[in-house]
């Protein structure tokens, strides 16, 4: 499959689509960033007067012209994951030290994704089925100008960044206004199919209980890496089936 392909292949055993470039970048490297401390209060602004109580980390307030109304970021996470659930396309763009590692775009419908990875080898295309009750999970690539081959090794179910933020270790409010809500959003790295006991910090951004972006900072090899992607309503609802 070519040098790009065959790594691609062995990376995208995850098999979201999400973050389908997330290990390319991060893999060769142990340096995640932790996540900021928790701490169990933070001041509350309270329109129209200098005094300040103490609420949970993962409230913050959205000020409005005649209220201050609380956010409940692990709720609102819930809700944006479970209106997702059907389905959605995402666009993942991975940068090393400021120029663009690969990309990957697609739709992900219920639990099958297809999309296609781009990067300085060429671009590919995969399609990833989960398993079921008489078959395990697999997938399938298919090279530019080329034939779709089977993968040899089922998908891994443990590098999926949606999974992961079902379960996070904290979800601290950033900021909220009327226009979206920024989280830090802590998972262990294992679940994002990470070496290491660190906790990883992902930037989440919602509109509403609207999942816009999820964002991943940290280093490989010394030099800044970023995975973001963009998340919006599915572009091709064909049935994601077996091409072969």
């Amino acid at each position: 499959m070519g040098k790009f392909h065959a790594k691609s292949a062995r990376l995208l055993l995850g098999g979201v689509g999400l973050f389908a470039v997330f290990t390319s970048v991060v893999s060769c490297s142990s340096d995640t960033k932790a996540a900021p401390a928790t701490t169990t209060t933070r001041p509350l602004a309270v329109v129209s007067t200098t005094t300040t109580v103490p609420v949970p980390a993962s409230v913050v307030s959205v000020e409005t012209a005649a209220t201050t109304v609380p956010v409940d970021g692990a709720a609102l996470l819930s809700k944006a994951l479970a209106a997702i659930a059907p389905g959605y396309h995402f666009t993942t763009t991975a940068t090393v030290d400021g120029v663009v590692a690969a990309t990957a775009d697609g739709d992900r419908i219920n639990d099958a994704s297809r999309l296609v990875i781009t990067g300085n080898g060429g671009s590919v295309t995969y399609i990833i089925l989960p398993a079921t009750l008489v078959s395990g999970a697999a997938a399938w690539v298919k090279p530019d100008g080329g034939e779709w081959q089977a993968l040899d090794a089922p998908p891994s179910t443990t590098t999926d960044p949606i999974a992961a933020l079902k379960a996070p270790t904290s979800v601290v409010v950033s900021s909220a206004t009327a226009r979206a809500t920024q989280l830090v959003v802590t998972v262990p790295a294992s679940a994002l199919g990470l070496s290491g006991d660190a906790p990883t910090a992902m930037q989440v951004t919602l509109s509403g209980i609207a999942l816009q972006s999820v964002t991943l900072s940290t280093t490989t090899a010394g030099k800044a890496a970023m995975v973001q992607a963009t998340i919006g309503p599915v572009k091709d609802a064909t049935p994601i089936l077996a091409p072969i």
